[in-house]
């Protein structure tokens, strides 16, 4: 006898068929259309999606901090986050099934001020009785107004309290915002952290510079940054010292047998395929400074053994 499939039967078979694939796709919280994070995903995708047999689906984002949030709400599968912004939520919230399936590369912090010394004071208006200030270090910016925006908000958040310097910090929507502030004497500092170099940072001219974190200071901050060096040379800086957190691929941890296999399939491809990342002509030049077993100060995802290919029957 002919067996015929009812219109209800059939879209209820397509509705779980479209949730069963849908469950196999690695959802991942990234950044901006073109930016680092998106960049590098995009490159990991083509070089590891094949291997891992699923879908690699970037998910677009402000940055570190609302990728966190998507993942704590399951909305992702994995989530592109600055370790930075994984101790300063741990504060106020549990994160102990949060775990690092790998670091990627670390993200330099930037000081960014105007070159020109600023004049204070003064009597009535006047420079009479005015000083000049020069800020040339992290230090400098005690009792002082610095701008942030996206992660940058949480690291100059983290350095104002882990290093006993005591400035405000200002939220702004956009370098763009922030960076008007500073150009108008509103604020005396902006605070941005990201692989280096910053495109945004490579476009200023010399009436910019970026302030030293001098080894004291980095010192402070060692539980959670590392010391690091940026060099732009349009701003004539050249080996400029300061600290970097690192970028981390991050993910929860997941008991599923069928989301622990995609998540160790694509730790063992980025493993195993990063130094073809790295020489690939056109890829991100983060991939230079990323390490295949490198783990960041955060508590690492367990995946499962890798299986053995099947030996071939003789």
């Amino acid at each position: 006898m002919t067996r015929y499939f009812l219109p209800q039967t059939f879209a209820a078979f397509m509705v779980a068929w479209a949730g069963a694939a849908q469950s196999q796709s690695f959802h991942v919280s990234t950044g901006g259309k073109g930016q680092t994070y998106s960049k590098m995903f995009q490159e990991l995708s083509v070089q590891c999606e094949s291997d891992v047999g699923s879908k690699f689906i970037s998910v677009e984002s402000s940055g570190a901090t609302e990728n966190l949030d998507r993942l704590l709400n399951n909305e992702v599968t994995a989530a592109m986050v600055q370790i930075d912004v994984l101790h300063l939520r741990s504060k106020v919230s549990d994160l102990s099934h949060v775990k690092a399936l790998f670091a990627l590369h670390p993200e330099e912090v930037h000081i960014v001020v105007q070159s020109s010394p600023k004049t204070e004071g003064g009597y009535f208006g006047t420079s009479f009785g005015a000083k000049t200030v020069t800020l040339t270090s992290l230090e400098n910016l005690s009792g002082r107004v610095v701008g942030a925006w996206g992660g940058g908000l949480v690291t100059a958040q983290v350095i104002r309290s882990r290093s006993g310097i005591d400035f405000k910090v200002k939220e702004f929507g956009s370098q763009l915002e922030a960076q008007k502030a500073l150009d108008d004497g509103s604020i005396d500092a902006l605070v941005a952290v990201g692989g280096a170099p910053l495109n945004w940072v490579q476009s200023l001219s010399r009436r910019y510079k970026l302030l030293e974190i001098s080894d004291a200071e980095a010192a402070k901050l060692k539980t959670v940054y590392r010391p690091a060096r940026v060099t732009y040379t349009n701003l004539g800086q050249m080996g400029i010292p300061t600290i970097a957190t690192e970028a981390t691929l991050v993910t929860r941890d997941y008991k599923t047998p069928a989301l622990n296999e995609m998540l160790t399939k694509v730790r063992h491809c980025f493993q195993t395929r990063l130094t073809e990342l790295q020489e690939k002509v056109g890829n991100h030049a983060k991939w230079q400074a990323v390490k295949a077993n490198f783990e960041p100060r955060w508590p690492m995802y367990q995946v499962l053994p890798v299986k053995a290919a099947p030996m071939p029957q003789k």
